[in-house]
């Protein structure tokens, strides 16, 4: 299940567990983490997300998620497989570095042409009303509302879709570094991570679903 943060994932995985399925929270590490039902992650949403245009865009992307730990995001390269060669005891160091940039590279668009290194039986896409999303992210990555984000929310949105808000032409610097507002950066951010999670059904997306009709 993919879902923006701030969509209600947490409050899923743990409805699911209580049903005795083994679904992991934002990790598909099955070896580690009890997931071998699935997973309820924002992050996983690079799956179905249109790789960049460019090899050279791709590097670049990969370099704003994989150049640094980004704490603020809860991203880590863990997220996504158990990784043998890299120690646990360490947050962050070289090894979870190239860990992370192979990482990305694999799950980026993974879905859109069959190749996830571990594909799961359905995707589905839990939506919220795109207001109580803005709202949830606003607190957690606004200090106000007429402010730059977070700067690790903008490097994630940027890396994610471009360095324009609509996706058009090459911009001259980032819309999403640049705003003055925190409430348009985040907003733009929910239009674009559910254009394409929508833009996938079919292909990659067994459907769609709003939190808000769901049983309890």
């Amino acid at each position: 299940v993919i879902g923006t943060q701030g969509s209600g994932t947490t409050e899923t995985a743990r409805r699911l567990a209580t049903l005795g399925l083994e679904i992991a929270h934002e990790s598909a590490d099955a070896e580690w983490q009890f997931a071998r039902d699935g997973t309820v992650s924002w992050a996983h949403g690079l799956r179905v997300l249109p790789r960049p245009p460019s090899q050279g865009a791709l590097l670049e992307a990969v370099k704003k998620l994989c150049g640094r730990r980004h704490k603020s995001m809860g991203f880590h390269p863990a997220m996504y497989a158990y990784a043998p060669d890299c120690s646990y005891r360490s947050h962050w160091d070289k090894c979870w570095a190239r860990t992370c940039a192979l990482r990305v590279d694999g799950e980026w668009g993974c879905a859109l042409n069959g190749t996830c290194p571990t594909p799961f039986a359905a995707t589905l896409v839990q939506a919220r009303h795109p207001l109580a999303i803005v709202e949830s992210l606003a607190v957690k990555f606004c200090e106000t509302l007429d402010v730059a984000p977070d700067p690790e929310f903008a490097l994630f949105a940027e890396a994610f879709f471009g360095p324009s808000f609509d996706g058009g032409a090459e911009a001259d610097a980032s819309d999403w570094a640049t705003s003055s507002s925190c409430v348009e950066v985040v907003s733009w951010y929910v239009v674009r991570y559910y254009e394409a999670a929508v833009a996938a059904v079919d292909a990659a997306v067994a459907g769609v679903y709003r939190v808000e009709e769901s049983t309890p």
